[in-house]
């Protein structure tokens, strides 16, 4: 399951709510002392108790990076910069529609999605946004707001154009190298970098860059992968981690959640989407599509037969 950091989701929710109210210069800076010293202890604390990345829950691991990323003096100015600009934009945005009332209170956490809406009973509506969302511009800021206020579909389009750019993937990069790089690719019984390895060399010529690979935290029967767009993710159900699932069977999943990623969403107006006619053209490519898709829809009904 995982070691949770006792208090840490508290405190940093404090910080987050504390750090939307757009705080003074003098605040700010007592504030960095206070992070400093925060996430010193915690890293004395995890090195006393020997407590590895890998020992942590994903959400205490992501928390102790956020905290790690705001102990540095010019990263917390550039969040409560971000805070400042996407809260003008935002409560603008707000103004122009009668589903909420400005003002919001935004808070940039460890979020996977583009966001998250919460109205409290007696105060703002909280709004939030991943980490590495600090890093856009004015326009990615008003497309956001027309995406979670509006539920925009063309805002969503240039959201996830925005959450692939250089300086997005850099901060979510430089987030979880912070938060602790675990190594979660290699399984019981089967390596999906092993896996990556044999895809590529044989079904990109070309290469592919890597993506993070990781296996789900528990058995799945409906879905056997996932490629997360904004992440640049493949997540494999740890159903197929077992000695009687064969290399193939693994490899056509990898190959899959790869063309997704090669392939990109194809948009028609304001709908997206990730399964065309080319991506199942290229998906009949693998030379043991037949017998993969037989073993994977055999291990479901098995699956499901367990429940």
């Amino acid at each position: 399951m995982g070691l949770t950091i006792s208090g840490l989701t508290g405190y940093t929710h404090k910080l987050a709510t504390r750090l939307a109210s757009g705080p003074a210069e003098a605040e700010l800076r007592a504030l960095h002392h206070s992070i400093a010293a925060a996430s010193r202890r915690l890293e004395i604390s995890l090195n006393l108790k020997r407590v590895s990345p890998a020992q942590l829950t994903a959400k205490s691991r992501a928390l102790r990076g956020w905290l790690a990323f705001l102990a540095d003096e010019g990263s917390l100015a550039g969040y409560a910069h971000a805070v400042r600009t996407a809260t003008r934009i935002i409560d603008a945005a707000m103004a122009q529609q009668s589903r909420f009332t400005p003002p919001a209170r935004l808070c940039f956490l460890p979020l996977r999605g583009l966001y998250r809406l919460r109205q409290t009973r007696a105060g703002p509506l909280e709004i939030y946004f991943p980490t590495p969302a600090i890093t856009f511009s004015d326009d990615d800021f008003l497309a956001l707001a027309r995406c979670c206020l509006h539920r925009d579909p063309r805002s969503k389009r240039h959201v996830l154009g925005a959450m692939r750019s250089e300086a997005y993937v850099a901060l979510a990069a430089e987030l979880e190298a912070l938060a602790g790089i675990i190594d979660e690719a290699r399984g019981a019984h089967h390596d999906l970098g092993d896996s990556f390895e044999r895809v590529v060399a044989r079904y990109f010529p070309n290469g592919i860059p890597k993506p993070k690979l990781y296996w789900s935290r528990s058995l799945t029967h409906r879905k056997f992968g996932h490629y997360d767009w904004v992440g640049d993710a493949i997540m494999i159900s740890r159903t197929l981690d077992a000695a009687a699932v064969p290399e193939y069977v693994l490899d056509f999943v990898i190959y899959h959640e790869l063309l997704h990623k090669s392939h990109g969403l194809r948009w028609s107006g304001s709908r997206s989407y990730a399964h065309t006619a080319a991506f199942y053209r290229d998906e009949r490519k693998f030379a043991q599509y037949t017998a993969a898709e037989a073993a994977l829809e055999k291990l479901a009904k098995a699956m499901r037969a367990r429940r």
